[in-house]
C-alpha cells in the first residue's frame, strides 16, 4: 500500500487492486465456492474462476490482463469499451446480482459469474462497446401487471359511460 494522504485521515492506495474493467484470456472452471477460492489463492493473476464455460477455449499460453476504458458509470447503466485481442472476458469489479443484463455492440450477451463475485460477458476479438443494463424482472413483472390493471380500470370505466349513456332496450 502507498500512503497517497496525511492529515486527520490516512489514505491509502492499493497498488495491487484489480481494476474496474478488465479483459481477461484464461480462466479456470470451478462449480464451487471452495475450489474457486482455492483456485483464487494459487496466484495465478491472469486467470479468472467461471462457474460454467464461456463459450470459447482456454488458451494454452498465459496471456496477461488487458484494461478496458469505463465511458460512463451509473447506478443502473455502465457503458465500457473494449478492445479484445482474442476470444475473452470482459470483467467488471461489481458485485455480481440478478437482474443485470450486457449488451455487445447492441446485442444481448449472458452475464456470467467470475471468481465467485463479480460480472463478465463473453469477448470475440476486436472493438466493442458494452453496456451493462440493471433491469430486474420483478420490475417489469410489475409494470406489465400495472398497465393491464389500467387497462381493465379503462374498459371498465368506458362500458358503465356508454351503458349510462346509452341504456339497453327491451
Amino acid at each position: 500500500f502507498e500512503l497517497v494522504h496525511l492529515g486527520d485521515l490516512k489514505v491509502y492506495r492499493n497498488r495491487s487492486a484489480l481494476e474496474r474493467a478488465m479483459i481477461a484470456y484464461n480462466y479456470t472452471i470451478s462449480p464451487n465456492l471452495t475450489d474457486t477460492i482455492r483456485t483464487l489463492r494459487s496466484g495465478v493473476a491472469e486467470r479468472v474462476v467461471l462457474d460454467q464455460d464461456p463459450g470459447f477455449p482456454n488458451p494454452m499460453e498465459i496471456y496477461p490482463i488487458q484494461s478496458a476504458r469505463i465511458e460512463s458509470y451509473q447506478p443502473e447503466r455502465i457503458r465500457i469499451a473494449a478492445e479484445a485481442e482474442r476470444d475473452g472476458l470482459l470483467v467488471v469489479s461489481d458485485a455480481w446480482y440478478p437482474g443485470w443484463r450486457a449488451y455487445v455492440d447492441g446485442r444481448e450477451q449472458p452475464i456470467l459469474l467470475v471468481n465467485h463475485a463479480l460480472r463478465g460477458v463473453k469477448l470475440t476479438p476486436g472493438a466493442h462497446v458494452v453496456e451493462l443494463v440493471y433491469e430486474p424482472a420483478p420490475l417489469e413483472v410489475g409494470l406489465q401487471l400495472a398497465v393491464g390493471g389500467l387497462a381493465a380500470v379503462m374498459t371498465i370505466f368506458v362500458g358503465s359511460l356508454l351503458l349510462a349513456c346509452y341504456p339497453v332496450r327491451r
